[in-house]
């Protein structure tokens, strides 16, 4: 299970958010820093999508499964937004996330999410940057073949 963190002083090494910059600082800013330990689940693939997660510190693996076999592997290190493809869609996770060491991640509710979105006008265009991002490198997997995770 995750522990919710209040006033929790974390010690990283600074990142780079893949996400711009303005988005990661209102996400971290309207959110709830949470810690997952080894192998906790952070979603499930076909949950609704309730949470949005930037990765602080540590890195998650994400996998898809079909029949009981895992099809896609990746890793999300700090930086990264997490569940943000569900969210935009309304849609399932389509992908199980766990902490594949100690994690500390911003988590924000869809629902905030959305209202974010509708405040600022300029994030929804770095959000679509994002998402097409995520569809660029997934084709590039699937042309070199999948990273092992």
């Amino acid at each position: 299970m995750a522990s919710r963190g209040t006033n929790v002083s974390v010690a990283c090494k600074p990142s780079e958010f893949n996400a711009d910059p303005e988005l990661a600082y209102k996400i971290s800013k309207e959110s709830q820093l949470l810690f997952f330990g080894v192998n906790d689940v952070l979603f499930r693939q076909g949950d609704s999508p309730g949470f949005l997660y930037l990765l602080k510190c540590g890195e998650a693996v994400l996998t898809m499964e079909v029949s009981g076999k895992t099809v896609i592997c990746v890793r999300a290190g700090a930086g990264s937004l997490i569940g943000l493809s569900a969210i935009a869609a309304r849609k399932p996770y389509t992908m199980t996330a766990r902490a594949s060491g100690d994690l500390y991640a911003f988590c924000l509710a869809a629902s905030q999410f959305e209202e974010l979105l509708e405040s600022e006008p300029n994030l929804p265009m770095s959000v679509l940057r994002i998402l097409a991002a995520e569809i660029r490198s997934s084709r590039g997997d699937v042309i070199s073949g999948q990273p092992d995770c």
